[in-house]
């Protein structure tokens, strides 16, 4: 199985591009955005909120972890 994560700015308009284009299968759906310190400590996303999904394509060992973060700064750090 391999996994790939990345980050995306419009999670539920990412999932529905994946189910359409490519037929990825959604493993878990996504909840409502949550706040935690320790995941904005390892991300670097103090004070915002998250949402994840987990989506499979079928017939393959391909996982795709998506991660949307909102109330973050985007402004890359030099």
């Amino acid at each position: 199985m391999t996994t790939v994560t990345h980050s995306v700015v419009d999670l539920d308009k990412t999932i529905a591009f994946y189910e359409r284009v490519f037929a990825f299968i959604p493993i878990n759906p996504p909840g409502r955005p949550l706040a935690s310190i320790a995941m904005g400590r390892l991300t670097g996303t103090t004070g915002g909120k998250y949402r994840s999904t987990t989506m499979q394509l079928p017939g393959s060992g391909l996982v795709l972890r998506m991660w949307e973060f909102s109330g973050v700064n985007r402004t890359p750090r030099v």
